[in-house]
């Protein structure tokens, strides 16, 4: 995979944060999602490009926009958001107990 740019990864969350709020089902302009974000449509036009090119993937339908659904999946992929990784702590019981009710306010899965 190429790397993206640390810019282009703090925009690409900024969109996801945004997209998180809307409708799975609905699509979204380039146009709109920069109007509430204020970034120009080219800009996002150009992130976006940059993660559909690295799955030879359209997401983005002419008139019609992204279906937010896809396109947030696609930003999550390639942010490796909702990527299970095995982790081992080893802590006090105290502090183990903080983290797990973090972990449970966060809808984390532990097993």
């Amino acid at each position: 995979m190429d790397k993206i740019s640390r810019k282009t990864v703090e925009r690409l969350t900024l969109y996801l944060k945004y997209l998180e709020k809307m409708v799975e089902n609905e699509y979204i302009s380039s146009k709109k999602l920069g109007e509430k974000l204020k970034v120009t449509s080219s800009q996002i036009r150009k992130d976006l490009s940059i993660i559909f090119n690295i799955g030879n993937e359209e997401i983005g339908k002419r008139e019609k926009g992204y279906c937010i659904k896809e396109l947030k999946q696609k930003i999550e992929e390639i942010l490796n958001i909702n990527k299970k990784i095995n982790i081992v702590l080893i802590t006090s019981k105290k502090i183990k107990l903080e983290i797990y009710k973090y972990i449970n306010s966060k809808k984390i899965l532990i097993y």
